[in-house]
């Protein structure tokens, strides 16, 4: 699918770096391509599902996921979120944190529509709902 997911790490409503060695050790698996030049690895998880994901650096403050699918790379979105306390932004749905701490470090403007999700189901429950009653289809 061709959308794009931002991923941030706020503390007191400001962007910070998250631990790119810890990134890198929970993606590593997952790499079938990288260009550390331009801080981009697509990644394939286990069920086939690929997606590209932007960020992937030394200095990592922010994770962009473009051209992703469902599944588990869903669920991997969920496991960089709560591992690196990220929250989950997507361009048309509302900010999705992992756990209703991150609320209080959100910028001000995002505060108001965050939800919170635990899981990879959750996340794509918020994007496409429809699409979890083709995969219950399947």
């Amino acid at each position: 699918m061709s959308y794009d997911v931002h991923l941030f790490r706020f503390q007191r409503g400001e962007c910070v770096d998250i631990d790119a060695a810890r990134l890198m050790e929970m993606i590593q698996p997952l790499i079938v391509w990288r260009e550390e030049e331009h801080e981009y690895a697509r990644l394939r998880a286990p069920d086939g599902g690929e997606a590209d994901l932007y960020g992937v650096g030394e200095d990592a403050a922010t994770l962009l996921f473009s051209r992703w699918c469902f599944g588990d790379i869903c669920d991997l979105t969920a496991k960089l979120a709560r591992e690196l306390d990220m929250v989950i932004v997507p361009p048309d749905r509302p900010v999705m944190i992992i756990d209703e701490r991150q609320r209080a470090h959100l910028p001000r403007d995002m505060v108001a529509e965050a939800v919170v999700v635990r899981a990879g189901t959750d996340i794509q429950r918020m994007i496409d709902p429809a699409s979890l009653d083709e995969t219950a289809e399947s």
